[in-house]
């Protein structure tokens, strides 16, 4: 009876998906016309580069988890497997997993902050919308 109840409160990956697709195309319909107009047309190369690069990352991403066993799979463990026994110097396997699983931990903590203080700013200029007669500081 406790296990069903926890599974009813777990997102599910289809919610997880939608909520992440909808974060990130909400904020970039929100920022992209913005940056278009700053940029003129030469953002757009510089936009569609880096469509490519994170396409491509992602496609590196997926790859990696393939590799895996399935109770592994995490990205600390990616990162992790990614720099253990992977270099060599003089003939010996340098052992960094350590650090790969810090340096994604970093990854991860930097892009959660960097997606906290992006809503925040964006809800701090646009709040006024909302609450009209409310004097801004």
């Amino acid at each position: 009876l406790l296990q069903k109840e926890e599974d009813k409160k777990k997102v599910g990956v289809w919610a997880a998906g939608f909520s992440i697709i909808n974060l990130f195309l909400g904020l970039g319909l929100l920022s992209f016309p913005y940056a278009l107009a700053e940029g003129s047309f030469v953002s757009l190369a510089v936009l569609a580069f880096i469509c490519v690069a994170m396409s491509y990352t992602g496609k590196l991403i997926v790859r990696c988890f393939r590799d895996l066993p399935f109770e592994q799979r995490t990205y600390h463990q990616v990162g992790y497997n990614a720099l253990q026994e992977t270099f060599s110097f003089r003939g010996h396997k340098l052992k960094f997993g350590y650090l790969g699983m810090a340096l994604v931990t970093f990854g991860i903590l930097f892009e959660f902050v960097g997606g906290l203080c992006m809503n925040t700013i964006f809800i701090w200029d646009n709040i006024s919308y909302l609450l009209p007669n409310v004097d801004r500081i």
